[in-house]
């Protein structure tokens, strides 16, 4: 329309009580990392002294942690590399939700079909970010995408990464930028998996069972 011609305008009342809020829905939680950095994840502070994929688990614990969430041993990072891809890092078929009770998905593989219900948008501290990237070196199919840095050790100038958009939540949430390792403003995606059995039952170790049949 011209900017000379005549228009309408909507009107519309405000209602007499505060703006209504949909109801949180329940199920374990993903957060995007209030914390930034290169994609040698073992020189982020909350790293441990680990390296690597055990490196990002660490962050994401140490964040939910920071951020008063329940369980954050149970938290890790939604990352490949090139020995393991994201989607067989978690146990727990649950849905996930955002720490503002925004759903982001009904289970595990409700977030493999290239579609969120929310983009994963916020922080631990329950802080809302913008268009960040995002390390992942993951297609929306959970499977590894191209390089990882070195199996997130490097942060070479030289190489680089796939990277997903924190504001996303179609396919390009965990794949869109290709990023260089030394891209220094990256997060992660920490999501709980609260299926971990912690007297080492995942690894074989039955010593810390009640009884055990071989």
């Amino acid at each position: 329309m011209r900017c000379d011609a005549a228009g309408h305008l909507f009107c519309f009342e405000p209602g007499p009580g505060p703006a209504l809020t949909p109801p949180a829905e329940e199920g374990a939680v993903a957060f995007v990392t209030s914390l930034l950095g290169t994609a040698d994840l073992g020189s982020w502070p909350d790293a441990g002294g680990k390296t690597g994929v055990a490196a990002a688990d660490a962050i994401c614990q140490a964040r939910a942690a920071a951020g008063s969430l329940e369980n954050p041993s149970t938290f890790k990072a939604w990352i490949s590399d090139s020995t393991t891809n994201a989607k067989d890092r978690f146990l727990s078929n649950v849905a996930r939700v955002r720490p503002d009770g925004v759903k982001v998905a009904d289970s595990l593989t409700d977030m493999l079909d290239s579609v969120l219900d929310s983009s994963i948008n916020v922080t631990e501290l329950g802080d809302y970010v913008g268009n960040n990237a995002v390390w992942t070196a993951t297609h929306p199919t959970g499977l590894l995408s191209g390089d990882s840095c070195s199996d997130w050790t490097s942060s070479s100038s030289i190489s680089s990464a796939r990277t997903g958009s924190s504001n996303a939540a179609d396919s390009a949430w965990t794949l869109t930028f290709t990023s260089s390792c030394s891209f220094a403003s990256s997060r992660l995606y920490c999501i709980e998996d609260p299926f971990i059995f912690i007297d080492g039952f995942e690894s074989g170790d039955t010593s810390a069972w009640s009884s055990s049949t071989p």
